[in-house]
């Protein structure tokens, strides 16, 4: 008698889909996979170790803001990056900024049962690391045997036999099942997935899933994991789901690597603009926003600069005639802009 969860079901861990159903993502995503290892060649050794940073910065962004700028520092040390001397790091901040670095940039790596650990004990504070003991109702009984298969599966996976886009949602959807322990089994889950993807697709560049689309506040994402962990082992809506998560992921990597690339051909047509000290400010504010769909409206450049609304119109007016912004939506008295980093409409 089968029972409601999907590993009670029969032929668990054996999974099956219908790769029609979202044969033109997975062509869309190595469509994007090309493009980002294309572009990411383009940019020096010190730019790339400076882009793996900045793209590593989204790991840590929904972090109270003294953790976040620990973890900041830590990161940037991992990296061997120049850090502030004044920065504050501790020994968990340490940590956690390692398990981030090995999660993507150690791909080659084999997984192993340790590896697993270590992530679990960089991430939390207390000192006690011990697997669930498999009493809880929504996860597997058999927690250490399940991870045992499911990292001789990891590390014997076959190209001939799985995808590599798919078999990045099949990981996260194992380890979810599995349940490993009592706390922080949705980061565990986003780390594993880090080292599928980073391991699956040739990037030459650490790609971190989005933790706003992966995460325990995400309501949608835990609708679609629990509908799997309690559906078949037809798994066809589950892939279907966690493709439009990686592709979020490669679409905001992509247009980052733009803007990187971008940099110098932007600034130097700012300078030809001959924008105010004011306006030029802005845009740095902009420029330097880890979030690339960052935009303002005439409300906020005044509460920013403190000018008056009719100059702070007059301002972006001017900045989006001269094609250092553009416009957000069909426009009107709350108009949002964002940079024109891909210069369109400048002269």
């Amino acid at each position: 008698m089968t029972g409601n969860w999907i590993w009670e079901k029969q032929g668990w861990p054996e999974f099956e889909w219908q790769e029609q159903y979202f044969s033109a993502k997975l062509k869309h995503l190595y469509f994007l996979s090309g493009q980002i290892h294309s572009l990411n060649a383009l940019l020096s050794e010190r730019d790339r170790i400076q882009f793996t940073f900045n793209n590593l910065l989204q790991s840590i962004e929904k972090q109270r803001r003294p953790l976040q700028l620990q973890l900041s520092a830590s990161l940037r040390e991992q990296l061997e990056l120049p850090v502030d001397d004044e920065a504050v790091q501790s020994a968990y901040s340490r940590r956690w900024a390692e398990a981030i670095i090995d999660s993507c940039h150690k791909s080659d790596e084999p997984f192993s049962l340790e590896r697993l650990m270590q992530w679990h004990q960089s991430i939390q504070k207390e000192e006690s690391n011990q697997l669930r003991q498999g009493k809880d109702s929504d996860g597997t009984e058999k927690v250490l045997f399940e991870l045992i298969d499911l990292t001789e599966w990891f590390n014997n996976w076959n190209k001939e036999h799985y995808d590599p886009m798919i078999r990045v949602a099949v990981c996260c959807l194992r380890l979810a099942c599995i349940k490993p322990f009592n706390t922080y089994n949705t980061d565990i889950c986003r780390m594993f997935s880090n080292l599928a993807l980073n391991q699956s697709v040739e990037l030459n560049i650490p790609i971190y899933l989005n933790p706003d689309l992966f995460s325990e506040s995400n309501d949608i994402f835990i609708e679609e994991l629990n509908s799997a962990r309690r559906g078949s082992t037809d798994i066809t809506n589950w892939i279907d789901y966690f493709l439009d998560i990686i592709n979020e992921c490669f679409s905001t990597c992509l247009e980052a690597l733009y803007t990187n690339l971008n940099q110098p051909k932007f600034w130097a047509k700012v300078a030809e603009a001959g924008l105010n000290s004011t306006q030029a400010e802005i845009l740095r504010d902009l420029f330097n926003n880890t979030d690339p769909e960052a935009s303002i409206n005439a409300s906020e450049y005044q509460q920013l600069t403190g000018v008056s609304k009719a100059s702070a119109t007059r301002h972006l007016t001017e900045m989006h005639s001269k094609g250092c912004i553009k416009k957000l939506g069909a426009g009107g008295r709350s108009t949002r802009y964002k940079l024109n980093i891909s210069l369109e409409g400048v002269a």
